[in-house]
């Protein structure tokens, strides 16, 4: 009976020391509960500001493909691909999205530049799903792990169309502009002598 009433006591004492440590752990239960809380709105805050972006952020793989881990929802203003289409390659993989022509030059640019571990910047053309052509400013940078190797690309691009469609319509005024002012200028220049032979023949 005795050791039974020990028993007792002891899981009693057991239960007390449970609460006990129970109590203790109601403040970092809050705490946690306030840092997931916090980690939440810092997500909601990071989502609502990528997709009010005028571009598109993406992380993706330094593979042939160009392979997306993530790609936000400003590719489908982009490419008319879902970012799902474009997520592991899906539907579609980013690279064949890229001009033919113009794929040597941005794999060789990016990789020179990951190459002496400095952001990349490149501009090059790609087809959307309904055929149109589209110029795109890239930048990015190389993710590295605590080992110093390279695990992804992360980056912005930004369709730079309109910008160059008005560059080259500037460059053809500043061209027409320059005719103008070199056809007045041969035709002054042949009206003076005119001018006097006419003077001469009177």
């Amino acid at each position: 009976m005795k050791d039974k009433n020990k028993t007792k006591s002891q899981l009693i004492d057991e239960l007390v020391e449970l609460r006990h440590q129970l109590e203790e752990l109601k403040p970092l239960e809050m705490e946690h509960k306030r840092a997931e809380e916090s980690l939440l709105e810092s997500e909601r805050r990071l989502s609502t500001l990528i997709g009010n972006l005028p571009g598109v952020v993406y992380r993706c793989l330094n593979d042939n493909n160009w392979t997306m881990e993530f790609i936000s929802d400003g590719c489908v203003e982009l490419t008319g691909f879902e970012p799902s289409d474009l997520i592991g390659n899906r539907t579609v993989a980013f690279n064949e999205l890229i001009y033919a022509d113009d794929q040597p030059l941005v794999w060789d640019q990016i990789q020179s530049d990951l190459a002496q571990k400095r952001p990349y910047r490149v501009v090059y053309r790609i087809r959307d799903v309904r055929g149109e052509e589209k110029c795109i400013w890239d930048q990015g940078v190389g993710v590295l792990s605590k080992e110093d190797r390279l695990v992804a690309l992360e980056g912005f691009l930004i369709d730079i169309t309109e910008k160059i469609r008005l560059e080259a319509e500037l460059e053809k005024a500043k061209d027409l502009a320059l005719l103008g002012e070199f056809s007045s200028a041969v035709a002054h220049q042949i009206r003076n002598p005119l001018g006097d032979i006419l003077l001469g023949t009177k």
